[in-house]
């Protein structure tokens, strides 16, 4: 992906793999939007036909949710999912009507790095109903996943449980049962484990045979190809259907999967991403019966919208249609490979056109990772993506009705003031940070004691056409924004009170955040978690100070090795910091986490140690950051 070149992506007069070149059907709606402005990888997206609202969550950090309502429109303020302050990567969501109670939710899945086992399996219920999380956070896995391949996760009516998969360090598919609150159900269970590289798993469930369809990519080393596999697993019972998976591709390399169910035919539908060599790259996909056989051949979905890393495939009940999405992956002067679009496709697997540019970002800058959900309510998809690592934004599709509408859900009073910024439980700056919405600002602090007054907010500035176009246009001016004055370190309820004109009243909104004068993040590649290492010791990783203005926010790097008999710890020594890492500052969005690297070479006398790295801040002038990695000195 060039992510250099600054253009806009249109699409042009390509032909459709297998097809011949027709009037996209679907339409995007709305424009490309912010949704949860926090540096992002991954995000995921479902719809609770309950509430008639879409979950989006997001993470390159702190997981954090917001609701999007069926027009595309943010509602209220992002907020954490996540109870610990641990790293996480790569979430996954699935819808339940009966979380919470019967008041319809979700489950969220991501990866989270908890050392000594690097990366676990986390889980935790949200309902619009709680306005966030619904329950308690349930591990579900600590063997070590590979936290870089996103879960995937799906409901049964039927069994009333979700089917949790997702990769295993060292690879292979796990999987585990949970109940609506996320409780694990039986223990965790292998899908394939059978040294062939399988790993980035997809699921949907069948509520006619109360059947999950699992699909999966693996590599043959002895025959040197690609495949794609997929086997049934019986809802309510940790058991694998038939006695082998059904293979559904072979040959070339095969990248990324998902799968969608469709109740009309009672088949799945599998896309996936294929490269045999050169040019022959593209979007493949094959429809599977209920009971796993192969109703036909491998269809080409699309030569325009593919890529090895990018995939989402829902299905909609209100077309009658799929649609899929990709990235842009023409590599041509027409196309700056920066936005992500997709095609629709029929109940028979066939596309009904070349497709459409789905986002519309017009900055010129990639978007990553997209994924989609379909209303039950409308003929609508919404698609989230991470826009340049820097936020994730999401994106409203219409297609088609296939039938008479659903009934109206009931009407819905809406707040007349919110905080846009910061969202609820954030960390902020004590130099300064925004707040803004839709005007006198305190903060109180949470252990008690007088409030601080933060100031007087600028009204009119921003304008807010969304909320214009939700109560009238005499409404464009109703913004606030306030860059507020230096606050010391304190959790804080900030509290904006908005005087009334008509009323003569005051009104108040409250958002709870956290001002911190420090974010230390640490990785350390190697050595390894549980390495056994010669007496030559070699330390490499990254580190730096996300609240450092101007450098990557750190200057020293000690490593010490603690013994397991209890010993004293020994000095292993210092590193030398400054190593260019660019792939850290891409990650980060900032060129001045490029030197953030460190490493160090020495010899250490044999034995079994929990090697410890810390880091110190510029911004702090302490040792504040320190990563511990168990390892074994022959």
């Amino acid at each position: 992906m060039n992510k250099g070149l600054r253009c806009v992506c249109l699409l042009t007069s390509l032909t459709l793999l297998g097809g011949t070149i027709t009037e996209a059907s679907v339409t995007r709606v709305g424009a490309t939007t912010a949704a949860i402005v926090t540096n992002t990888r991954g995000t995921a997206v479902a719809y609770d036909s309950v509430n008639h609202v879409y979950l989006l969550v997001s993470t390159m950090g702190i997981l954090q949710g917001r609701f999007v309502d069926g027009n595309g429109a943010a509602i209220g303020n992002p907020f954490k999912i996540q109870t610990s302050g641990n790293f996480t990567l790569f979430p996954t969501v699935a819808f339940s009507p009966d979380v919470d109670g019967g008041a319809g939710g979700f489950l969220v899945v991501w990866h989270e790095s908890v050392l000594p086992t690097l990366a676990t399996v986390n889980a935790r219920t949200v309902s619009f109903g709680k306005a966030g999380p619904a329950g308690a956070e349930s591990v579900l896995s600590v063997e070590g996943s590979f936290w870089e391949q996103p879960p995937a996760a799906a409901y049964s009516t039927v069994s009333q449980e979700f089917l949790v998969t997702w990769t295993k360090i060292g690879w292979g598919v796990r999987a585990i049962r949970t109940d609506n609150a996320g409780v694990p159900k039986g223990a965790v269970f292998t899908i394939t484990l059978t040294g062939q590289y399988e790993a980035l798993s997809s699921v949907a469930y069948n509520p006619t045979t109360n059947q999950f369809l699992v699909a999966w990519e693996g590599w043959s080393l002895a025959g040197n190809f690609g495949f794609l596999d997929a086997r049934l697993v019986q809802a309510g019972v940790s058991q694998l259907l038939g006695a082998a998976p059904t293979r559904l591709m072979a040959g070339g390399g095969i990248f990324i999967s998902d799968v969608a169910y469709n109740p009309v035919t009672n088949q799945f539908l599998v896309a996936w991403y294929r490269d045999a060599g050169g040019s022959a790259k593209a979007m493949l996909g094959r429809l599977v019966n209920a009971d796993a056989t192969l109703p036909g051949n491998v269809i080409a979905l699309s030569s325009i919208w593919k890529s090895n890393d990018a995939l989402g495939l829902a299905y909609s009940t209100r077309t009658g249609t799929f649609f899929m999405v990709s990235h842009d992956g023409r590599n041509s002067p027409a196309s700056c490979n920066c936005e992500d679009g997709g095609v629709e496709i029929d109940r028979t697997g066939t596309p009904v056109d070349n497709g459409i540019a789905v986002t519309a970002s017009g900055d010129g800058k990639p978007n990553f990772y997209p994924r989609i959900a379909a209303s039950a309510d409308a003929p609508n998809w919404l698609v989230s993506a991470s826009h340049n690592f820097q936020y994730a934004e999401v994106q409203l599709l219409a297609g088609t009705p296939s039938g008479p509408p659903p009934p109206p859900p009931p009407a819905k009073s809406a707040p007349l003031m919110e905080i846009d910024t910061p969202s609820a439980n954030a960390q902020v700056s004590p130099k300064s940070f925004l707040i803004s919405g839709f005007v006198h600002v305190y903060a109180w602090p949470v252990g008690g004691g007088a409030p601080t007054f933060l100031g007087v907010a600028s009204q009119g500035t921003p304008q807010r056409p969304d909320v214009a176009g939700i109560f009238g246009a005499q409404f464009v001016g109703s913004g606030y924004s306030l860059s507020t004055a230096p606050l010391a370190p304190g959790t804080y309820d900030v509290t904006v009170y908005a005087h009334s004109s008509v009323g003569n009243t005051m009104d108040g909104r409250v958002v709870r955040v956290t001002v911190v004068d420090s974010i230390p993040m640490m990785y350390v590649d190697s050595p390894a978690v549980n390495q056994t290492t010669s007496q030559n010791l070699t330390v490499t990783g990254w580190a730096l100070d996300l609240l450092s203005p101007s450098t990557s926010g750190v200057d020293a790097i000690d490593v010490w090795a603690y013994p397991a008999g209890g010993a004293p710890p020994v000095y292993v020594g210092p590193a030398t910091y400054g190593v260019s890492r660019r792939d850290v500052g891409t990650a980060f969005g900032s060129g001045r986490f490029d030197a953030s690297g460190f490493e160090l070479s020495t010899p250490i006398a044999p034995g079994v140690y929990t090697l410890v790295v810390f880091a110190r801040s510029t911004v702090t002038g302490t040792f504040n950051n320190a990563r511990a990695v168990p390892i074994t000195v022959r």
